[in-house]
C-alpha cells in the first residue's frame, strides 16, 4: 500500500452528546452513540485514530454541532459554529504543531454551550463569534436547556 501525499486531515461529523449533569461534554468521554447515524460518525473517528497511529498522519475529528451563518432556532444558542469559527478551527487544525491526533468540538464562544472547546484551543483555535446575541430574537428553548 503506498503512502499518502498528505500528512494531515480534517474530518467532520455531526454530534449526538447526551448530558446527565451540568458539566461539559468532552470529546473524550465513552462513546455512546444512540442512533444509526451516530455509530457511522463513530467509525469515522476510529478510522482517523488508525490512520494517525499506521501511518503518522495528522487528523483532527472535528464534531460539528450546528453550522449556520447565525443560530435560527433556540437550541443552536448551546451547539453554534459560525462560518468564520468554522475558517479558525480548520485552521488552527492545519496549522498546529501539536496535532497528532484529536477529537474536537467545533462550538463558537457560546456561553451556553456545554460543549468543551479548551482541547481545540490549545491547538490556536481562538473562537470570535457568541450565540447569545441572537438570545433575545430565538427566546429559550421548550423546557429550558435542550
Amino acid at each position: 500500500m503506498s503512502k499518502s501525499p498528505w500528512r494531515s486531515e480534517v474530518r467532520t461529523s455531526s454530534t449526538e452528546c447526551r448530558y446527565i449533569d451540568d458539566s461539559r461534554c468532552r470529546a473524550t468521554a465513552r462513546l455512546r452513540s444512540n442512533t444509526p447515524h451516530g455509530v457511522t460518525k463513530v467509525y469515522g473517528e476510529a478510522r482517523g485514530r488508525r490512520y494517525h497511529d499506521k501511518f503518522g498522519l495528522r487528523v483532527a475529528c472535528l464534531r460539528i454541532g450546528s453550522f449556520h451563518e447565525s443560530p435560527s432556532y433556540p437550541r443552536m444558542l448551546y451547539t453554534w459554529l459560525s462560518v468564520p469559527d468554522a475558517v479558525r478551527l480548520v485552521l488552527a487544525c492545519l496549522t498546529s504543531p501539536d496535532l497528532d491526533f484529536a477529537v474536537l468540538y467545533g462550538v463558537s464562544d457560546n456561553q451556553r454551550s456545554w460543549r468543551s472547546t479548551e482541547p481545540a484551543r490549545r491547538l490556536g483555535y481562538t473562537p470570535h463569534d457568541e450565540a447569545e446575541a441572537f438570545a433575545s430574537e430565538l427566546g429559550e428553548p421548550e423546557g429550558g436547556r435542550p
